[in-house]
């Protein structure tokens, strides 16, 4: 029942990041400086809004406060544990380290530290799985940080229904994912091998809907940088300058972006919008005389001819239907490798190491996963940016992103990084040795550890002098 109980545990994980995603969109409605009110005129559709993102981290301090209070009242073991592990038959990998490490005495002593890690590093099938891990979580937490982002620019809505979108694709996709991982390897009683088969056919499905990125939409035309303006030809270099607003003066410390006939422009400046936005009878806004949408006659009345609006243009692209089911898949097998991967960690090493063959995994996980993840996905969004904030030759955020651009790449580091799960995963079936099973080894596992210990020809107490110490305990 372990990988039933270890997949509905990761189900109920998942719960945890979903509703921060919806309650963190919804939060981002809420201006930074609250209860302040914003600025006249500044509302969440505006490129300089800022939501109140610190809010989620004072309310999930306070909850995660009283669950710790809870979870201080469970005893250390549960009742019948230690007959159940007494009957289990062993799975490590059997590369001789399983009879030192179950001797009396070892991992008493911080001493043996060293030696445990040690261990650990021998086993290939740990380290195997462990690097697989490692490249599943960079891939997840890249997915989780920068998703929305990736929504935001490639379908034009807003970053607080992005995060909403993100939620809801990943709440219904990693959790079923996880659950159904776990209940496979109960349902079909997998072991070692199975399991990491199981894993090898999830990324191969992964890798299959990895184009997911290739859906996208063209994204709006900014004047100056992906089109020419109205009558100009496009340089090789950004520029938002033109003949028709070149009197104007116009700055480019602040975006406040305007739209006409599908074209956008940094500013009703940039547009060649001489005044301020007027409002018609029906309480619409939009910019009057605007020298740049029109620039083979700049003497017309532009409201007579083209409606100059503020705000981004409008996106029409249909292939966000498209984007939601696939992404969704993406989403389920890539978490359906969780708990069966959790459940090969725990089986290749021996029962004594469980603890810190956990810990000591996650110092991979951490350094070389889970930080580094973000930062690549990161990096390879702001390769994609056409328009940077500078003031002063400081650069600041990016302003307007290639659509395409940042597609070819999240697309490729998706890529690499499954190729590198992929081949630790077939790398852990083939270097995997599964112990030899003996009548000795079959009724207790304190009978095994009896004639283990008599063992004097172990590998790895060749590499180690083995003594035993009466310290504090860490495994």
């Amino acid at each position: 029942m372990a990988p039933l109980y270890v997949g509905i545990m990761g189900s109920s994980s998942i719960l945890g990041p979903a509703v921060g995603y919806i309650l963190g969109g919804s939060l981002l409605n809420i201006y930074v400086d609250y209860p302040k009110s914003p600025p006249s005129g500044l509302t969440p559709n505006d490129p300089r809004w800022v939501g109140a993102w610190w809010l989620g981290f004072l309310i999930s301090s306070i909850v995660s406060t009283l669950l710790a209070l809870v979870m201080f009242l469970f005893p250390k073991e549960l009742p019948g544990t230690a007959a159940i592990r007494a009957a289990k038959v062993s799975e490590a990998h059997d590369n001789g380290c399983e009879e030192v490490v179950n001797q009396e005495g070892f991992g008493l002593s911080y001493k043996d530290l060293p030696k445990a890690s040690w261990y650990l590093m021998k086993n290939p099938a740990y380290m195997c799985i462990t690097a697989v891990v490692t490249s599943e979580l960079a891939l997840a937490a890249g997915f989780s940080t920068f998703m929305p982002k990736y929504i935001s620019n490639q379908f034009g809505y807003t970053a607080s229904w992005s995060a909403m979108v993100t939620g809801f694709l990943a709440v219904p996709g990693a959790a079923l994912g996880q659950f159904m991982g776990g209940y496979i390897c109960k349902k079909f009683q997998l072991k070692v091998s199975g399991i990491l088969k199981l894993t090898v056919i999830c990324s191969v499905i992964v890798l299959i809907v990895s184009p997911v990125f290739w859906i996208r939409c063209n994204g709006a035309t900014l004047a100056g940088v992906s089109t020419p303006y109205p009558g100009d030809t496009l340089g090789d270099e950004t520029n938002l300058d033109s003949t028709c607003n070149s009197g104007c003066g116009c700055s480019t410390s602040v975006y406040d972006p305007v739209c006409a006939n599908g074209i956008q422009y940094f500013t009703s400046c940039h547009a060649g919008c001489p005044g301020a936005s007027v409002k018609n009878d029906k309480d619409e806004e939009f910019y009057e005389n605007c020298a740049c949408p029109v620039s083979t006659s700049p003497a017309r009345v532009i409201a007579n001819y083209t409606r100059v609006v503020p705000g981004t243009c409008p996106q029409k692209c249909g292939l966000f239907g498209l984007f939601i089911p696939v992404a969704f898949l993406l989403f389920f097998f890539t978490f359906m490798m969780g708990s069966p991967l959790v459940m090969a960690t725990l089986r290749v090493v021996p029962e004594k190491q469980r603890a810190y063959a956990v810990s000591f995994q996650w110092v991979f996980l951490r350094f070389l996963g889970s930080l580094p993840g973000p930062i690549i996905f990161g990096s390879m969004i702001d390769a994609s940016c056409s328009l940077w904030d500078e003031e002063c030759s400081v650069r600041g955020s990016c302003w307007v992103y290639n659509n395409l651009h940042m597609s070819v790449r999240l697309f490729v580091i998706t890529i690499v990084l499954k190729i590198i799960a992929l081949g630790f995963n077939i790398l852990g079936i083939f270097l995997y040795k599964p112990p030899k099973l003996t009548p000795e080894s079959q009724p207790t596992q304190v009978l095994a550890n009896e004639n283990m210990s008599n063992n004097s020809n172990s590998s790895c107490a060749n590499d180690f002098d083995l003594k035993s110490n009466e310290n504090n305990t860490f495994l």
